[in-house]
């Protein structure tokens, strides 16, 4: 049975996308810190220390740089959760009105030649919470990428991001996937239950060079999560492989085909399997009326199989950005896809648009601000679905040169219609408003600072 995907133009009739649409306007207005050229994710506390007070709007690269950056900052959340079994305990650090003070620190080196490059990045962060002063949640992360040309016509490239959290959370369902895979630690704000969690994303891939225009890509992945609580670990792995040639300069046509499974760890649930179809266009070009904004987008087909039932699906991703000026920069994204959703033993077929803002007002004085906007529903037989929001804002300045201050506004809200295929315990919806204030500084231990104008 061929099931369309027509039957999911869910955002005129969804009652609360008006509220996403005010969270995604905020970002735009008020505006998040960009994203640095070691990955670092800008929902990511921890990505807050690197530079994060020196936005470099106009980098320069350099072939080695090795960056250490601190952040001490005070925070208070608001937070409201509904349980999915009415009469659990409500983990006080996420469900109840919380003070807090933190410090996050990472190091991060990157390395690039004519044919190959090398970036790693590593980081911790801890949390004392006054109405727990017993305990010291902390999260740590690292990672790697590299790109290497082994001759005339064969690259390859890889990469691992593992982290360690304190807890577990939904920051799965705001993130556009990213390839390589960005180095970034845990998003502390969007934790929903506390045990400690392990997770690891591998990847590797090759590209054989077959002519001026034509390629062939193959690559395999592995995702693997596992908690002090079995009912959260679950693994998947794909494996792909594709034919691209360059029509044009901006135009490619491609044909290909990869193959995704994933599963819980408990033995009564079953594993889910797609087919993803990746017959489509790429394009990526400057618009012809404004040289600074480029715009990207892809198209193919995922088929996804649970027993005998098959439903296929439409997936792509878009994306456009622009250099207001030498000191602005905004980026929109969009990603459709399908995939198993955190704490979920179904799988969902999920739309996310996400928005960026970065720039100086003064040379001391930056602002920034992101937001994101998911929505999903299952593929399967059992009827559920969801949507979150993330948005973040950002105000730092420059005091001196050893004194950057900033203060800073979070967001995040998810919930799920019901809680049919939500593992034991985990809240069907999460409202956490966050305050952070703090001191963040970078130094460049190898390499000098950006050039700024």
């Amino acid at each position: 049975m061929i099931r369309s995907a027509r039957r999911l133009p869910y955002w005129s009739r969804d009652p609360n996308v008006g509220r996403a649409i005010g969270a995604l306007l905020l970002a735009l207005v008020v505006v998040v810190r960009p994203v640095r050229g070691q990955g670092l994710d800008p929902q990511d506390p921890l990505a807050a220390a690197p530079d994060a007070t020196r936005p470099a709007v106009t980098p320069t690269i350099q072939p080695r740089r090795l960056d250490f950056g601190v952040s001490l900052f005070d925070g208070y959340d608001l937070s409201s959760v509904s349980e999915s079994q009415p009469g659990l305990v409500s983990d006080p650090l996420l469900h109840q009105n919380a003070g807090f003070t933190g410090v996050n620190a990472s190091l991060s080196f990157s390395q690039t030649g004519q044919d190959n490059s090398f970036s790693a990045a590593g980081g911790t962060g801890l949390r004392y919470y006054s109405i727990s002063p017993s305990g010291l949640p902390a999260n740590y992360y690292g990672g790697l990428n590299f790109t290497t040309k082994v001759s005339r016509h064969l690259s390859l490239r890889g990469s691992e991001v593992a982290s360690l959290s304190p807890f577990y959370g939904f920051s799965s369902a705001l993130s556009t996937p990213t390839n390589p895979p960005q180095i970034v630690g845990a998003a502390l704000d969007q934790g929903a239950v506390q045990v400690n969690t392990f997770s690891s994303d591998s990847a590797f891939g090759l590209t054989w060079t077959l002519g001026p225009r034509a390629s062939v890509n193959a690559g395999y992945s592995l995702n693997w999560v596992d908690t002090e609580d079995s009912t959260y670990r679950s693994h998947a792995q794909s494996a792909n492989g594709s034919y691209q040639y360059q029509k044009t300069k901006y135009l490619s046509l491609r044909a290909g085909y990869g193959y995704s499974r994933s599963a819980l760890d408990q033995q009564t649930s079953p594993y889910f399997a797609s087919h993803n179809f990746d017959g489509g266009i790429g394009y990526r070009r400057p618009l012809s009326f404004s040289r600074r904004s480029i715009v990207g987008f892809s198209i193919g087909s995922t088929m996804f199989t649970e027993g005998s039932t098959r439903s296929l699906y439409v997936t792509g991703d878009a994306s456009l950005s622009h250099q207001m000026s030498r000191r602005w920069v905004a980026s929109f994204a969009y990603n459709r896809g399908v995939g198993r959703a955190a704490a979920q033993t179904l799988p969902y077929v999920s739309d996310t648009v996400s928005a960026a803002v970065s720039g100086l007002v003064t040379p001391k004085f930056a602002l920034t601000g992101s937001g994101g906007y998911s929505r999903g529903s299952t593929v399967s037989s059992s009827a559920n679905g969801y949507y979150s929001i993330y948005t973040s804002a950002r105000a730092s300045y420059v005091l001196s040169r050893f004194v950057p201050v900033y203060a800073e506004y979070v967001y995040y809200f998810y919930t799920f219609d019901t809680a049919t295929g939500l593992v034991s315990g985990f809240p069907t919806q999460v409202d956490r408003h966050g305050i952070r204030v703090g001191l963040s500084y970078a130094v460049p231990l190898i390499g000098r600072r950006p050039t700024r104008r």
